[in-house]
């Protein structure tokens, strides 16, 4: 390398610097010109250096969007689960709605055999809440539930498994027949995706011992009065 204007080889380790520097900016003064193998070594530099700040400004823009991906699916997750837990709130308000219509005796049998489509929501529920349980965090954007979900999810199945017990139970009382094939297999499946709820739940961690043996009393409890029910019903038809 040498200096053009003077004409005198670089001796500086400051120039040289400097000439790598422009030379991997593509800046090219032309202060300094390289000659000879120079004229090799410069062209590599400026390879390298187009690789470089291509590759750091791609490492900059994936932080960026992987910041702002991971927001996006949080929020997505969130709205899954809100999504669940109103989903089983509105099929208890629409057992109630039935169970008190009964109880006024101004049910009609259209309603009656709506059963079978609450029993569907209900259904989609459970299959939701078991793909939600059972996902895996350890790929990148798989976010697992939280306990405390968890917890409020286990317990809005139990309550809403309580509201059918309701239901059975006052048909049965005032002689209302809601029975049909599909309804009572729609209902045999969902307590079937319980069992398996709970069978994922029992191998659990997440959860202290005292909560997941608290939530199996309930649940054993309001689906033996649900066999109950159904036995006490075949009985009376």
């Amino acid at each position: 390398m040498y200096y053009p204007s003077i004409k005198t080889p670089v001796e500086s380790l400051y120039d040289a610097v400097y000439f790598s520097f422009v030379a991997a900016t593509t800046t090219g003064f032309g202060d300094i010109v390289p000659i000879g193998l120079f004229k090799l070594m410069a062209t590599f530099e400026v390879i390298f250096g187009l690789l470089l700040i291509a590759l750091v400004t791609s490492k900059l823009v994936s932080i960026k969007q992987d910041a702002v991906l991971s927001e996006l699916y949080e929020l997505s997750f969130d709205e899954r689960i809100n999504k669940l837990r109103s989903s089983l709130l509105l099929f208890r308000q629409n057992i109630d709605r039935v169970i008190n219509k009964i109880e006024d005796g101004n049910i009609k049998k259209r309603e009656i055999d709506n059963l079978y489509v609450y029993l569907s929501s209900l259904e989609d529920s459970l299959r939701e809440t078991y793909a939600l349980i059972t996902r895996t965090g350890d790929a990148h954007f798989i976010k697992s539930i939280d306990t405390t979900n968890t917890e409020l999810i286990f317990n809005s199945i139990i309550h809403s498994f309580e509201k059918v017990n309701e239901l059975l139970k006052i048909s049965n009382e005032h002689s209302r027949e809601w029975k049909n094939d599909a309804t009572l297999n729609l209902l045999e499946t969902c307590i079937t995706s319980n069992e398996k709820l709970f069978s994922v739940l029992n191998s659990s961690i997440k959860l202290r011992e005292e909560t997941i043996n608290d939530l199996n009393t309930r649940k054993n409890s309001v689906i033996e009065k649900i066999k109950n029910e159904l036995i006490d019903n075949q009985r009376k038809t």
